[in-house]
C-alpha cells in the first residue's frame, strides 16, 4: 500500500457529498452508534475550534456492496460517475452533524448564548428540554445553521429580555456568527485509493483495531462483509430488523451467528471466520436464524418477556441461541429449566465478567452434549437458589425485576383496581400503563425520617396500573389499601404479607423482612429450585 495522500475538508462539503451519494458507507460499515453525550460533545468541540480527528475515504473505481447512509443506497457493480468514495471512518462524526443540522427529534441541540454562562457554571450547549424549551436565551443549533437565519432578528428579540445587557451585544452577535460557521471547519481526510474491496477492508479493520473505536464484534462484521458479500446487508440486517420489541444489534447478530458456525468466540486467528465455500457460513446463517425465532418464541412464551427492556443480558441467549440452532429448537420438557437458568444467570450476573471467555467455556462444554440440561450442568453450583437477602436491591429496573415480571406474568397476577388488567407488561415510565408503586409510599416514609436506602428497596415494590397508583396517598397501606379491595390471592401473587398488622408505619421493618421472605420462596418455587 502506497502511503496515502491527506487533503483538508469541510464539514459542509462532505455533508454534501453525502447529500448527493458521492459518499456513501461500505458494508463494512457499523451502524451509527454514538450516544447523545458524545454528539454533543462533537459540537462543543467544534465550537471551541478543538481537533475532531482525521477521516478516511477509500476512492472506488465501482460501487461495492454498500449500506444504507441516511437511507440512501448505490446498486453493486455501477460505474460511478463523479463519485468521492466509501467512508471508511467518520461515520459518527458526519452522521451526528446531519442529525443535529436536519433537527432530528432525538438529538435537538439547543445553544445558550447568554455571553456570561461560563461564570454562572454553564455549558454552551444542552439539549432541549422542558425547562429550557421557551427561554429566549436557548435556541435550536439547527436553526442558526439554516442558509435563513437572521442573527440581527434574533439580536432585536433578546433585547427584550430583562436579564439583557447592551454589552451583551458584541459577544452574542460573536458567538451566533462562530455557530453559523461550525461546518466549514476543515478536517484532515485521508483518500486511499484502491480497486480492491479487501486491501480496503484490510485497511478499515487495522484502522480501527489498533484503537477502541470499533468493538471486537464490529471488527468480526467487517470481515464478514468481505468473506461472504451481501450476508451482512441483505440478510443480518433483515433480521436486525425483524423483531423490533427486541432491537437485537448487527454485532449481536454476529456473535450469534460465529458462535453457531464455530463453536467460539474467541479466537486469535487474523479472521475470525473459517476458510471454506461462503455457502457453510451461509447454512450457518440459516441455522442462527432459525434458532433465534426459537429463543423469541422462548423468551415470549415461556419467559413471557415482551421486549428486550427485561433482558439483563443479551450475552446470555448466545447458549440459547445455539442450542435452538443445533436442536431445531427448545424441548418444552427443557423449557422451564432453560428458563430457570436465564433468570439465575441474570440475578447472579454471570455474563458480567470475561464475557468471551465464558461463553467459549459453555460452547466447549455443549459440544459435548448440546442441550439445556447439558448447559444447567455447566453453570449450576453458580447460579444457586435465591435468599430473602437478592431481594434487597434497590434497583427499579434490572434482573430481579425482571424475574419477578415473568413470576407476575406465569401466576396471571391482576391489577388491584381492575381485575381485567393482566400484570405482564413491561414497566416503564409514569404514562405507562404498569408502574412500580412503593406499597409504603416513599413521602410518607422520608416524613418519618427514613432513608432511601430503606424506601426504595425490592421489598417495598409491587406493579399496579398507573389509574391505581393514582389512587394511593401519602397514608400508610393500612390506611389506603381499606379504599382498595384486593383480594388475598392477588397479594399473595405479588407477595405480599396478609398479614395487615404489618402495614402499619411502625411494623414497616418487619414488612421488609417477612416480604422478602416470600419473595424468595415463591422465586425458588416458580423457578423448580
Amino acid at each position: 500500500m502506497n502511503n496515502p495522500p491527506t487533503v483538508q475538508r469541510s464539514l459542509n462539503e462532505l455533508l454534501e457529498r453525502v447529500d448527493n451519494q458521492r459518499l456513501i458507507l461500505p458494508e463494512i460499515q457499523r451502524d451509527f452508534v454514538w450516544q447523545p453525550r458524545s454528539v454533543m460533545l462533537l459540537f462543543d468541540s467544534l465550537f471551541r475550534g478543538l481537533p475532531i480527528g482525521h477521516m478516511l475515504v477509500w476512492k472506488a473505481k465501482k460501487a461495492e456492496v454498500g449500506k444504507p447512509f441516511r437511507g440512501q443506497k448505490v446498486k453493486p457493480g455501477t460505474l460511478l460517475d463523479n463519485f468521492y468514495g466509501y467512508l471508511l471512518d467518520g461515520q459518527q462524526r458526519l452522521t451526528a452533524l446531519a442529525r443535529v443540522r436536519e433537527n432530528d427529534d432525538d438529538y435537538p441541540l439547543m445553544f445558550y448564548t447568554y455571553p456570561d454562562r461560563a461564570k454562572d457554571g454553564y455549558e454552551p450547549f444542552y439539549w432541549q428540554r422542558s425547562w429550557n424549551k421557551s427561554n429566549p436565551w436557548f435556541i435550536q443549533v439547527a436553526d442558526v445553521l439554516k442558509n435563513s437565519f437572521n442573527i440581527m432578528s434574533y439580536l432585536s428579540r433578546i433585547k427584550n429580555d430583562e436579564d439583557y445587557e447592551p454589552e451583551f451585544e458584541r459577544r452574542i452577535h460573536d458567538d451566533l456568527v462562530k455557530l453559523q460557521r461550525l461546518l466549514e471547519y476543515q478536517v484532515g481526510v485521508i483518500e486511499f485509493e484502491t480497486d480492491s474491496y479487501s486491501e480496503a477492508t484490510e485497511l478499515f479493520i487495522r484502522f480501527n483495531a489498533t484503537g477502541k473505536r470499533l468493538s471486537r464484534s464490529d471488527l468480526w462484521l467487517a470481515e464478514l462483509a468481505v468473506k461472504v458479500p451481501r450476508l451482512v446487508t441483505e440478510h443480518i440486517h433483515r433480521v436486525a430488523q425483524k423483531w423490533p420489541n427486541f432491537g437485537f444489534t448487527m454485532p449481536f447478530l454476529t456473535q450469534c451467528l460465529l458462535a453457531v458456525c464455530t463453536g467460539r468466540l474467541k479466537t486469535k486467528a487474523r479472521n475470525a471466520w473459517p476458510d471454506g465455500p461462503d455457502a457453510d457460513i451461509k447454512e450457518a446463517w440459516r441455522a442462527a436464524e432459525r434458532g433465534l425465532g426459537h429463543v423469541i418464541r422462548f423468551l415470549t412464551g415461556t419467559v413471557k418477556w415482551k421486549s428486550a427492556d427485561l433482558i439483563p443480558s443479551f450475552n446470555a441467549l448466545i447458549p440459547l441461541v445455539v442450542i435452538a440452532a443445533k436442536n431445531d429448537g427448545i424441548a418444552a420438557s427443557d423449557s422451564a429449566l432453560a428458563r430457570r437458568w436465564l433468570l439465575l444467570a441474570g440475578v447472579r450476573q454471570h455474563f458480567s465478567g470475561a464475557v468471551h471467555t465464558e461463553i467459549d467455556r459453555l460452547l466447549l462444554r455443549l459440544n459435548e452434549s448440546m442441550s439445556v440440561r447439558q448447559l444447567w450442568k455447566a453453570t449450576s453450583r453458580y447460579l444457586h437458589r435465591l435468599k430473602a437477602r437478592d431481594f434487597e436491591t434497590s434497583r427499579i429496573s434490572g434482573p430481579v425485576t425482571s424475574l419477578y415480571l415473568s413470576m407476575l406474568a406465569d401466576c396471571d397476577a391482576r391489577d388491584w383496581c381492575d381485575p381485567d388488567c393482566r400484570l405482564d407488561g413491561t414497566v416503564q415510565g409514569h404514562n405507562a400503563e404498569l408502574q412500580i408503586h412503593h406499597f409504603f409510599p416513599g413521602s410518607l416514609l422520608r416524613k418519618h425520617n427514613r432513608g432511601e436506602d430503606v424506601i426504595n428497596t425490592f421489598g417495598n415494590y409491587t406493579v399496579v396500573s398507573k389509574h391505581c397508583n393514582l389512587k394511593v396517598s401519602a397514608e400508610e397501606p393500612a390506611t389506603y389499601m381499606k379504599r382498595i379491595t384486593v383480594p388475598d390471592k392477588q397479594l399473595e401473587k405479588q407477595c405480599i404479607p396478609t398479614d395487615r398488622d404489618l402495614w402499619h408505619l411502625g411494623r414497616y421493618d418487619d414488612f421488609l423482612k417477612e416480604r422478602r421472605r416470600l419473595l424468595a420462596e415463591a422465586a425458588n418455587n416458580f423457578l423448580g429450585c
